[in-house]
């Protein structure tokens, strides 16, 4: 069985971070490292993602109706104890 899990590097630690069914047994991990980012790369990252809808005309519409759909009731179905 081979599966793919992403994972969380702190120190000598890996904290796996969605484990699912694995036999117990021997495991064989395989790891790919990401290269870390700079703290000027990240920033200049961020900086082109800031203001991205500043120029959307209808933004103030596209969030209320995200509102309005995430508020909405949509009741809940209650099982029948009928016999």
């Amino acid at each position: 069985m081979k599966l793919q899990i992403q994972g969380i590097k702190s120190g000598q630690t890996i904290k796996l971070l969605d484990i699912v069914n694995i036999p117990d047994g021997t495991v064989f991990l395989e790891i790919e490292a990401d290269k870390p980012i700079d703290k000027s790369a990240r920033l200049a990252r961020l900086n082109g993602v800031f203001g991205a809808w500043r120029n959307q005309p209808d933004i103030d519409l596209i969030f209320a109706d995200i509102d309005t759909q995430r508020h909405q009731d949509y009741g809940r179905n209650i099982d029948s104890f009928d016999f």
